[in-house]
């Protein structure tokens, strides 16, 4: 795929190739590389929020609450994402699988506890992670 943008967008001397072309119209070069990158990803960007427990009184630090409450901003902002809530560690980690991203909306590090190995893996991956 990179020599098919190369071959839309360099000028026709820097592409080595057998063939001789002409230049595609500016136009045409980009929709013709928006169709080649959206023929590619059929799937909604998955993000996961990983919500803590209660550490504080009512109306102070809902991290349930609050993850479902961007959650749904995600989920309904026409944004090619599919956002979805878990409660502490997932009980089974392959609801992480496919993940784009990975929020963690917690006090501190404790939603991830029993996770790390996982966590690594999956930034080793290039998951994105957020601790917020």
């Amino acid at each position: 795929m990179s020599r098919v943008l190369a071959t839309l967008f360099l000028p026709e001397n820097s592409v080595s190739s057998v063939m001789i072309r002409k230049p595609l119209p500016s136009l045409a070069r980009v929709v013709i590389a928006c169709a080649l990158f959206s023929s590619q990803s059929h799937a909604a960007n998955k993000i996961v929020f990983l919500a803590g427990g209660r550490s504080h009184g009512p109306g102070e630090h809902e991290f349930r609450a609050g993850s479902m409450l961007l959650a749904k901003a995600l989920n309904e902002s026409g944004l090619d994402i599919q956002a979805e809530v878990v409660s502490g560690w997932p009980s089974d980690e392959k609801v992480l699988d496919g993940a784009k991203a990975i929020v963690i909306y917690a006090d501190g590090t404790s939603v991830v506890e029993k996770g790390w190995e996982k966590v690594d893996q999956l930034a080793k991956g290039g998951v994105g992670l957020m601790f917020m």
